[in-house]
C-alpha cells in the first residue's frame, strides 16, 4: 500500500518539473523498499534523495537521508560504511537528542558488529537515555531495529551483563554520550560520502 501511494504520488511530483517535490516520494519508495527488505534498492533510493536535498538546499533532509543510508548500510551488514554514515550525521545532530539518539543506537550496532558487545551496549543504553530524556519515543522503524540491536548485544553479552553496560550508558548525559561515541568508535573514519 505504502509503496503503491509511493509511486502516484512520485508520478504526480514529476509532472510539475520542479524536482524538489519528488523528494519526498522518492524518501517514502526507499522507506517501502527497507521495510520489504529489498536493502540494495533502499540504499539507491536514500542515496539519491539525499543528493536531490542537497541540490535543493534541504540540509536537514540530506542529513536524516544520511542517518537512513547508516541504518540500511547496517542491515546489510556493511558496518564500516555504517559507522561513516552514522559518525557523520551524530556531528551534526549532537545537540539534537531526539535525532542523535539513532545515530547511537546505529553506532552501538555497528560496535556489535564489530565483536565489541561491552561498547555497544553502552551506546544502545545512551540512546535509550536520550530518548528518555527528551519524553519521546524512536520511530516505528527506528524502535523495531534498535530492538533487533539490543538482541544482538544481549546474545553476545547474556542479559545482565548487557544490562550492566546498557545501564552505564543510560547515566550518561547528552554530551558524554556524544563524546563517548565519537571516541569509542574513532577507527571509524569519516570521510565525503
Amino acid at each position: 500500500m505504502l509503496r503503491r501511494l509511493a509511486d502516484d504520488a512520485l508520478a504526480a511530483a514529476q509532472r510539475t518539473d520542479d524536482v524538489a517535490t519528488t523528494i519526498g516520494p522518492l524518501h517514502l519508495i526507499a522507506a517501502s523498499d527497507r521495510m520489504a527488505g529489498d536493502l540494495d534498492s533502499a540504499r539507491r533510493g536514500y542515496a539519491r534523495t539525499r543528493e536531490l536535498s542537497r541540490q535543493a538546499g534541504d540540509a536537514r533532509m540530506a542529513l536524516l537521508e544520511t542517518i537512513n543510508l547508516a541504518a540500511v548500510d547496517l542491515l546489510a551488514r556493511d558496518v564500516d560504511t555504517a559507522g561513516r554514515h552514522a559518525k557523520e550525521a551524530l556531528r551534526e545532530v549532537a545537540d539534537q537528542p531526539r535525532i542523535a539518539a539513532v545515530c547511537l543506537s546505529i553506532l552501538g550496532g555497528v560496535a556489535v558488529g564489530n565483536g565489541d558487545a561491552e561498547r555497544g551496549a553502552r551506546l544502545l543504553g545512551a540512546a535509550e537515555g536520550m530518548i528518555g530524556r527528551t519524553a519521546t519515543i524512536f520511530d516505528p522503524d527506528d524502535r523495531a531495529e534498535h530492538d533487533a540491536r539490543l538482541a544482538s548485544a544481549k546474545a553476545a553479552l547474556g542479559s545482565s551483563r548487557y544490562e550492566a553496560f546498557a545501564n552505564d550508558g543510560r547515566s550518561l548525559t547528552d554530551e558524554a554520550a556524544v563524546a563517548l561515541a565519537l571516541a569509542l568508535l574513532s577507527a571509524v573514519a569519516v570521510g565525503p560520502v
